[in-house]
């Protein structure tokens, strides 16, 4: 805040540079301890009946898109409810769509894809991005594992994000193709929740 209200009054552009350096350090230190008690928190669920298409409705006001990149909704679903912690499951998907977006810099398309059976619902969040690398995907779910430049990322968004799934006796699973010689690009994943929270 105090390094904010400095560069509001600063008049001389080396010390605005030194500024924007404290704001920008600040804000990363901020995004890496907002992850690390995100993922120390994982150990209560709070199961609700929820809509749904009005989670991911939420999920996509929460993370604004990129200007050069689509968003479509395929909704498939015969009853929409499920038991969940909304806001974990609000997580899981800002999650998702954000490695989504940042996997296509120059844009593309964001599919959300939603089926389901009497016993659970399954949302399948696709981009149209490069793909996983075969030795990356095996690491994904890793805490503290990322693939983005330092100050970009904590490596911790989708362990937490695997974390809230299994917390709701849910599924995770990943299809993806990095290899522009075998088709098109991108990749899928698959959350798949019980509709009911006591199922095992």
């Amino acid at each position: 805040m105090y390094a904010h209200l400095l560069m509001e009054e600063a008049k001389d552009p080396k010390m605005r540079e030194d500024l924007q350096m404290m704001v920008d350090q600040a804000s990363r230190c901020r995004k890496i301890v907002g992850g690390l008690l995100d993922f120390a928190r994982q150990n209560k669920v709070v199961r609700e009946p929820a809509n749904v298409r009005d989670v991911i409705d939420a999920a996509l006001r929460a993370l604004p898109r990129p200007e050069n990149i689509m968003v479509s909704a395929k909704h498939g679903l015969t009853n929409p409810t499920v038991e969940l912690d909304r806001d974990q499951m609000i997580q899981v998907l800002t999650n998702l769509f954000s490695n989504a977006y940042a996997a296509m810099e120059d844009g593309g398309t964001l599919t959300i894809t939603t089926s389901d059976t009497d016993d659970q619902v399954n949302i399948a969040v696709t981009d149209t991005g490069t793909g996983i690398q075969s030795e990356v995907l095996k690491r994904i779910f890793d805490p503290f594992f990322t693939t983005k430049p330092m100050g970009k990322g904590t490596g911790l968004g989708l362990a937490v994000t695997y974390g809230i799934v299994k917390m709701h006796r849910g599924d995770i699973h990943v299809d993806t193709n990095a290899e522009p010689d075998a088709g098109p690009t991108g990749s899928t994943f698959t959350v798949t929740l019980p509709r009911q929270g006591d199922l095992k």
